[in-house]
């Protein structure tokens, strides 16, 4: 990574710039009996190379059979992807609870954070960055084939896709920290953690359920 990325040391960009590190570093290799490895394996790159080519290539056989989006959609089109973003929604929202968990309280790095010269209000802002990353990166992963397929189809709506995941990421970042705080306040870190996982149980009923729905 460059230096103007990593900014200066102690500065808001230098420690985004590590949470995001420490979100590859933490999809290393790291089984037991083994020594843990630092960053993604090849193995893991190679399946994530493939399995975007695999949703891209389901995105134009998606996009070429769907009208296009180059006037007002039809309503259901309109209704599925309001259902869509909402099952969306809930699923970063659970994933979201996860992180900000382990950002604030299973990491044990905010202590002697908090105790650095640094600004609580920097150490906070950028944890909550992180948060964002990590949610938004994964689901930014699996959406945005359709955004880049339907723009060489010639249908700019489609890119609307990126300002949509990144603003439900913070609106469900921002709330899932604030419930952490609460929940570990009323509850401890143990009972939060199966909160979170409850919260995830619960949304992939929800998934189904809704599918069942027509």
């Amino acid at each position: 990574m460059s230096g103007w990325l990593k900014g200066r040391a102690g500065s808001t960009l230098w420690l985004l710039s590590h949470e995001c590190r420490l979100f590859f570093y933490g999809m290393g290799d790291d089984k037991s009996g083994r020594k843990a490895k630092r960053g993604m394996p090849c193995l893991g790159i190679g399946m994530i190379v493939f399995v975007l080519v695999m949703i891209h290539i389901g995105a134009w056989m998606a996009i070429s059979n769907l009208p296009p989006l180059v006037s007002a959609p039809p309503s259901m089109f309109i209704i599925g992807a309001g259902m869509a973003l909402i099952v969306l929604f809930s699923l970063m929202l659970s994933l979201a609870l996860n992180r900000s968990l382990k950002a604030l309280f299973e990491r044990g790095d905010l202590d002697l954070l908090l105790s650095s010269p640094l600004s609580g209000q920097t150490i906070f802002s950028v944890r909550l960055g992180g948060v964002v990353f990590d949610v938004a990166i994964l689901f930014l992963m699996l959406l945005s084939p359709f955004a880049n397929i339907g723009l060489l189809f010639g249908q700019l709506r489609w890119l609307g896709i990126y300002p949509t995941l990144i603003s439900m990421a913070v609106i469900a970042s921002s709330i899932a920290m604030l419930l952490t705080l609460a929940l570990v306040r009323l509850l401890g870190v143990r009972r939060t953690r199966v909160a979170a996982q409850l919260l995830g149980a619960l949304t992939g009923a929800g998934i189904f359920l809704i599918s069942q729905l027509f």
